[in-house]
């Protein structure tokens, strides 16, 4: 019934609003309690929910963070990527983390640094693939070739992000896509090239 589905809407609001309410409380403690300190109970209690309200819809503290990780992540996959606006869309990426400095250091410096690195892989993957999907089409590379250089461009740009956030950002998003990009554009196309002339000899 209209009334069934209007219910079952409200439901799903209801409990996005209280797992935004944990979330925006979460980053507000870790701009001055390291991650490993702060204690479901001080997040409820900052916040004004219950303990039992926080266990209803996350485990711990470390499920809580991958949610809010999860949902940045699916924000920046809903705008359109192609080959040709890849530096903007990884420039978005950069961004993102540097507004979320607070919670992306404080991550990186606790137990979660692998919801960081997922996070990271995740969009750099959905940024990196039309470009590395054209190139290979105009090289002959093939599936293989776009899944070999995809996971090196990624784990790549990863290593490079992290270590940006582990000097604590000091170089702006700009700069730092600024350096990566030269490099990036050039080391694909090698890769792919080699990788078309190993598989044409086989």
């Amino acid at each position: 019934s209209t009334q069934g589905v209007s219910s079952a809407a409200s439901d799903v609001y209801k409990r996005q609003i209280t797992k935004n309410a944990l979330a925006n409380s979460l980053t507000e403690l870790m701009a001055a309690t390291p991650l490993d300190k702060i204690t479901v109970r001080m997040l409820v209690e900052n916040c004004g929910l219950n303990r039992q309200t926080f266990y209803y819809h996350f485990q711990d503290i470390y499920d809580l963070l991958g949610w809010m990780l999860e949902r940045d992540a699916e924000n920046l996959m809903g705008e359109k990527v192609d080959a040709d606006n890849w530096k903007p869309a990884l420039g978005r990426v950069l961004t993102s983390a540097r507004e979320k400095k607070t919670l992306v250091v404080n991550a990186c410096h606790s137990v979660s640094r692998e919801l960081v690195e997922r996070y990271l892989c995740r969009n750099i993957e959905y940024v990196m693939r039309p470009l590395v999907v054209r190139e290979a089409k105009q090289l002959g590379a093939g599936a293989e070739g776009v899944r070999f250089v995809l996971d090196i461009s990624k784990y790549s740009l990863c290593g490079c992000i992290l270590t940006w956030i582990d000097r604590d950002m000091q170089e702006s998003p700009e700069e730092l896509l600024a350096a990566i990009s030269v490099l990036e554009v050039e080391d694909i196309d090698s890769l792919l090239r080699r990788f078309a002339a190993n598989g044409n000899k086989n």
